[in-house]
């Protein structure tokens, strides 16, 4: 799982300077996949699906899940096309 999606899911519990660091890092992501080409709507809905995908694959022990869950984000360069590499994601 991701450790900054482990720790968005308890920010009202950590302290401030934490939870500004956390906000930063998904800002950071909104950012770069904006200035990658995608709509900020878009944007939310790549990042909600990866990082679903990533707590299901973990919780179900399975590596499978996580490709499941992401097949239908396009993975090519077309108009939404994800190329994780461009983003600075791995693919």
């Amino acid at each position: 799982m991701c450790l900054c999606g482990a720790l968005a899911a308890t920010s009202r519990d950590l302290t401030l300077e934490v939870a500004g660091e956390v906000g930063r890092f998904f800002e950071l992501r909104v950012d770069n996949l904006v200035a990658g080409g995608l709509s900020r709507s878009r944007t939310m809905q790549v990042l909600a699906t990866f990082e679903g995908a990533t707590l299901l694959a973990n919780a179900l022990g399975q590596v499978a899940a996580f490709d499941q869950a992401t097949a239908a984000l396009p993975m090519g360069s077309g108009q939404d096309g994800i190329r994780p590499s461009r983003y600075g994601m791995n693919p």
